[in-house]
């Protein structure tokens, strides 16, 4: 569809989707999806728009307030707003975005993940392949051929999946995020092991605090919190299908004796080690 607002280029285009049922139920999914040339003065303000906003300024650049968050996305970086809130965005010296607009079952979560990762307006050292799968949507829409939705749904998770661990800075790979994961490498293979704080900091160049916060900011967990996820994974595994004792169980996921496994998995799961076997 062509643009009609006299700040848009008429040269812009825009097109809207409505998903189907299978998409609602388990899929992201576009509303909308567009380029725009924006003319210098554009302002759009909206008290709500019941989606989530990707947008990548390919020249240019946009002012954005949203909530107590305000910003400039320059020519390079891409923005994501919460629509389900107010906002507003306008450019002063004109603006060429790619955008779409997205919702879906996990949309929400998604959205709130790369925001606490990113922010609203943010760069990647290497933008080409989360625009590219932006591109492919736009693609796929100005095609003309059938929609597939999955594949949408696909472009729309590869692209948050490329916020969400692509280095957010030079080096970065070399940095946080791959020491992070190394950790995490260590801890599912030694499980049976002391995996207290200062145990896992030896393996990294962070003080206990950093690396704590560190920790917490690419898994979700505290390093304790992860650590017993592991372990009660675990266990669960070796509950359901092996024969090993219950003792024998604790022990080899890094519990010292028989009734301190027995009380974190009941801790845990609401049941002892015993009952749960029987369930299963």
């Amino acid at each position: 569809m062509r643009q009609l607002d006299p700040k848009i280029r008429k040269d812009s285009k825009y097109y809207i989707y409505s998903p189907g049922k299978t998409a609602r139920d388990l899929f992201l999914y576009p509303v909308c999806a567009g380029l725009f040339h924006y003319e210098p003065g554009y302002l759009l303000t909206r008290n709500r728009f019941d989606s989530f906003l990707i947008l990548h300024v390919d020249a240019g650049s946009l002012e954005v307030r949203s909530g107590a968050f305000s910003g400039t996305a320059r020519e390079g970086q891409f923005l994501i707003l919460d629509c389900y809130s107010p906002h507003m965005y306008g450019t002063g010296e004109g603006c060429t975005a790619s955008w779409v607009h997205f919702d879906g079952i996990t949309a929400r979560g998604y959205a709130e993940l790369v925001i606490s990762r990113c922010g609203n307006i943010f760069s990647l050292p290497n933008p080409l392949p989360a625009a590219e799968f932006l591109r492919m949507i736009l693609k796929m829409f100005s095609s003309g051929k059938p929609i597939q939705e999955a594949l949408l749904s696909r472009y729309l998770t590869d692209m948050m999946t490329e916020f969400l661990t692509a280095p957010l800075f030079e080096g970065e790979e070399q940095g946080y995020a791959a020491v992070i994961q190394e950790v995490v490498s260590y801890i599912s293979g030694h499980l049976e092991e002391n995996l207290n704080l200062e145990a896992l900091c030896r393996r990294t160049a962070l003080s206990p605090y950093h690396f704590i916060r560190v920790f917490k900011r690419e898994t979700g967990f505290t390093p304790h919190q992860y650590v017993m996820n592991a372990r009660m994974d675990a266990a669960r595994y070796l509950l359901a299908n092996t024969g090993l004792q219950i003792k024998e169980i604790g022990y080899r996921i890094g519990f010292s004796s028989e009734s301190a496994f027995s009380s974190a998995f009941r801790k845990a799961e609401g049941m002892s080690p015993v009952q749960y076997r029987s369930r299963v």
